[in-house]
């Protein structure tokens, strides 16, 4: 957020392509925290590949899939599939964000 500051008071206001790349650069940087290794989007869903240093609860997440039938998949090669808009990658962002926090192992 720090750079975004700086871009701003630097050059004014960010273009709509600007603004998405920092966006995606908070994406990356959450990716990396939680510990996903591939991430793929498509039409409302995600496909979230965890490294084997993932941040995130195998448990919770296999609990999710149980308690939402129909919304999680868990596939064999051991991605979990969830719901998110890919409207925009700000959106994304926050749409994995809450889902992280939910998944947390603390």
């Amino acid at each position: 957020d720090e750079f975004e500051i700086e871009l701003r008071e630097r050059f004014g206001p960010l273009a709509g392509p600007a603004a998405e790349l920092l966006w995606l650069l908070r994406l990356k940087l959450l990716l990396r925290t939680w510990g996903i290794a591939v991430l793929s989007a498509g039409k409302g869903r995600v496909s979230l590949t965890p490294a084997a240093s993932t941040q995130l609860s195998v448990d919770r997440m296999i609990r999710l899939f149980h308690e939402n039938p129909g919304v999680y998949q868990i596939t064999p090669d051991s991605k979990f599939i969830t719901p998110a808009s890919c409207d925009s990658v700000r959106q994304l962002f926050l749409d994995l964000e809450t889902l992280f926090a939910n998944l947390s192992e603390s």
